[in-house]
């Protein structure tokens, strides 16, 4: 398990632990086919943490991170 700010992090390195988050829960709301799939395995916005899975799932849709 991963929290959401360790992979929003990952993905915007330069930006405080919030502001990352927010951009990183953007990037999701706003593919409603990654929102799909990451909500077929479990994702709810208000967790905490990201599933393995859900973060392979991540990386299909928006790539390796920085």
């Amino acid at each position: 398990m991963y929290t959401k700010y360790q992979i929003a992090l990952q993905y915007y390195p330069d930006a405080s632990e919030q502001t990352a988050s927010r951009y990183l829960r953007r990037d999701i709301h706003e593919d409603p086919a990654l929102l799909a799939a990451l909500r077929k395995v479990g994702y709810r916005n208000t967790r905490k943490k990201f599933s393995e899975r859900q973060v392979q799932i991540l990386r299909e849709y928006l790539g390796d991170p920085l």
